[in-house]
């Protein structure tokens, strides 16, 4: 039985991890409600240097007009961060490279991008 892959062995290689860990991260009912972020998540350097920061002001500010967050210290959960990547995403200015980053190098791309608004 140990040979038989099905969807969730398949995307746990895909994102680089065992079976266990992506059915706790992504399958687990709970995620959102106790999932807050470190309190320097935003200060983390990103660890690409394709994107720069400041061509992310304009949609980064009407993202988080979009969903109603003044500061950066406001997003206390990575669904908050996740709505606000989303609402970025709308507006068809972010690089696609972007949306392909883990969110720890997003979070610090937009750390550094929230400096030029």
């Amino acid at each position: 039985m140990d040979n038989i892959k099905d969807f969730i062995d398949f995307h746990a290689e895909q994102a680089g991890m065992t079976r266990e860990e992506y059915t706790a991260y992504y399958l687990s009912e709970n995620k959102e409600t106790n999932e807050g972020l470190p309190y320097d998540a935003f200060d983390k350097k990103p660890k690409t240097k394709e994107i720069d920061p400041e061509d992310l002001t304009y949609p980064l500010e009407t993202a988080m007009g979009r969903v109603n967050i003044e500061t950066l210290d406001d997003i206390t959960t990575i669904k908050q961060f996740k709505d606000l990547v989303k609402a970025m995403k709308k507006t068809g200015e972010v690089p696609a490279e972007f949306f392909a980053l883990k969110v720890e190098d997003q979070m610090g791309i937009i750390g550094q991008a929230v400096m030029y608004i």
